[in-house]
């Protein structure tokens, strides 16, 4: 009977034991598909055909003939699509562009140690640079319409999507390239995403127009998705473990792989130091832009005010020298108090931290100067204006906001020769806008400055401060207007 029961207590339990490990050679089991699978899916090495991926990219790296005039018609095109702002003119040079020839060499012949890979890629790329910056500035030095449109100016400054589109595009054409059966579409694919072609364009532009920070802006944005498509296939390389050139002489090839490996670490310490100054400056826009949104547009005028976000500027200085710049229009200033508060809001904001805030207010601006601001806001919005009824309602709306600001603009220098005349004993006049609060609205109030002569007798400037301020409030018709005098030194 006991036997019976010590029997019954253990046959569950050993059916516990042997279900369990049914349960882990299950897991198991599924854990090694999974395995299976992934590799199936992201192994690039059995699908390689490591000769031809060599020779495809060493027979693309040769600059002449056929291959130059390409480039020089594609510069040509790229040129005429960027100065005419069209996007799909650039994308069709890009297509016919053969500029990745040489960069792909160049990470490749690092990657196998291959120096006489390396020389005629080097040479071939510098040579690609020098026809292409020569033919694009040609082009804009002779063609009568050279307008810095935005296609242009895209170009003349990287930022952190600019290093990141080089390295996977430049991952996506090696990996292409190393395919058994080239994938010509991800090879076009690629030639547009890196966009190598724009940049040197607009290094042509930047010389043709003597402007030379358009022309290094551009130039470093093409270094810098030069250095990261060559690292990208350097690291491709590796990865498929192509086979090293090798050498009969033995300390020949020792000098050679150390040299190449000294390169490659020299490409990867500015590369990295370029990722990541990139990235701090994209984090501080971002910050930027978020303070921006959040602080200063909702920012409600108690009279006639505009923010022109459009011409306000973000800049950037790695260091610690960054400054945001709000410009303001309109007759309704930003009391000091409200800009003391954005300058204290801008802590909450890590990347903003010493930042320095600058409030462009232009209520005191002349009329050329109010016109200057309207050119350059349809300038920027031109763009995405489709017709010309949106043009002249763009105009329409600039104008109104003019003439308000301008019929209450003051005719300095037709009031000073009066005042001049008028009063014998007037050394100077100044004038400008006081801005006031009572902290429940904000004031600007017409303010001239006047300094009397020195020998004139203090009754006499007494009785002319208040005819003074009469004739001015008359002749502007504004009762607010005030005088303030100024002893004379």
């Amino acid at each position: 009977m006991e036997n019976n029961l010590n029997q019954d207590n253990i046959t569950p339990n050993s059916n516990e034991g042997s279900g369990s490990e049914e349960v882990k050679k299950d897991f198991q089991g599924l854990l090694g598909s999974v395995k299976t699978f992934l590799s199936e899916l992201l192994d690039i090495r059995t699908n390689t055909d490591q000769q031809a991926t060599k020779e495809a990219i060493i027979a693309d790296i040769p600059f002449k003939g056929h291959t130059s005039w390409i480039l020089i018609c594609s510069i040509f095109i790229a040129s005429i699509g960027l100065n005419a702002n069209s996007t799909a003119v650039v994308i069709g040079a890009m297509l016919i562009s053969p500029l990745m020839g040489p960069i792909l060499g160049i990470g490749m012949s690092v990657a196998i140690n291959d120096i006489d890979t390396l020389k005629r890629s080097l040479k071939n790329f510098a040579v690609m640079v020098v026809l292409s910056v020569i033919t694009a500035y040609l082009f804009y030095r002779f063609f009568p319409l050279r307008d810095e449109s935005s296609e242009l100016l895209a170009r003349t400054e990287p930022d952190i999507r600019d290093v990141l589109i080089a390295f996977f595009g430049g991952l996506a054409l090696v990996i292409a390239r190393a395919k058994k059966g080239t994938i010509a579409s991800v090879i076009f694919g690629v030639a547009i995403a890196t966009a190598l072609m724009p940049p040197l364009c607009t290094v042509g532009f930047g010389l043709a127009i003597g402007n030379w920070n358009y022309a290094s802006g551009a130039m470093y944005l093409f270094i810098i998705n030069t250095i990261f498509i060559a690292l990208a296939t350097f690291l491709v390389i590796k990865l498929l473990k192509f086979p090293m050139v090798r050498y009969v002489n033995s300390q020949r090839r020792k000098l050679i792989g150390r040299l190449a490996s000294l390169l490659a670490i020299l490409v990867m310490i500015p590369a990295g130091f370029t990722f990541y100054s990139v990235f701090k400056k994209s984090l501080f826009n971002r910050d930027a832009e978020t303070f921006i949104t959040e602080k200063i547009v909702p920012y409600q005028f108690s009279g006639e005010g505009k923010f022109l976000k459009d011409f306000s500027e973000v800049d950037y200085d790695a260091e610690g020298k960054s400054k945001i710049e709000l410009v303001f229009m309109g007759n309704d200033g930003i009391p000091d108090n409200v800009i003391a508060t954005w300058r204290a809001q801008m802590a909450e904001y890590k990347q903003l931290q010493g930042t320095e805030l600058s409030v462009v207010q232009g209520s005191k601006s002349d009329e050329a100067n109010e016109l200057k601001y309207v050119n350059e806001l349809y300038e920027s919005q031109k763009s995405i204006l489709t017709t010309k009824d949106e043009k002249i309602q763009l105009l329409e709306s600039e104008l109104v906001r003019l003439n308000q600001i301008s019929s209450n603009q003051i005719p300095f220098k037709e009031i000073s020769l009066e005042a001049k005349t008028n009063y014998e004993n007037l050394e100077r006049i100044g004038y400008a806008y006081l801005i006031s609060t009572d902290f429940a609205k904000t004031d600007s109030i017409p303010l001239f400055e006047v300094t009397w002569k020195k020998e004139a007798k203090r009754a006499e400037t007494v009785k002319d401060m208040g005819k003074l301020q009469d004739w001015l409030r008359l002749r502007l018709n504004n009762k607010n207007i005030q005088i303030k005098e100024i002893a004379k030194d």
